[in-house]
């Protein structure tokens, strides 16, 4: 089984060229997924790849806390 190893919200903020706050934004609106482990945020490498395809238009499926 292949598994991505997750990336910070800052790796992933710097991966599409938006700053950290804004992608916490995107998060807290319920447009970008992330996982949470206790008190780290992850983003999966699926989930950046699926935000890039669609423009930026990913939804979440479950509204951000």
């Amino acid at each position: 089984m292949d598994i991505e190893k997750p990336l910070t919200v800052e790796q992933a903020a710097e991966a599409i060229g938006i700053s950290r706050a804004h992608l916490y934004a995107l998060v807290r609106r319920g447009e970008f997924p992330v996982v949470r482990f206790g008190k780290l945020t992850r983003v999966s490498q699926q989930a950046l790849r699926d935000f890039i395809a669609t423009g930026g238009t990913a939804q979440h499926r479950t509204p951000a806390k």
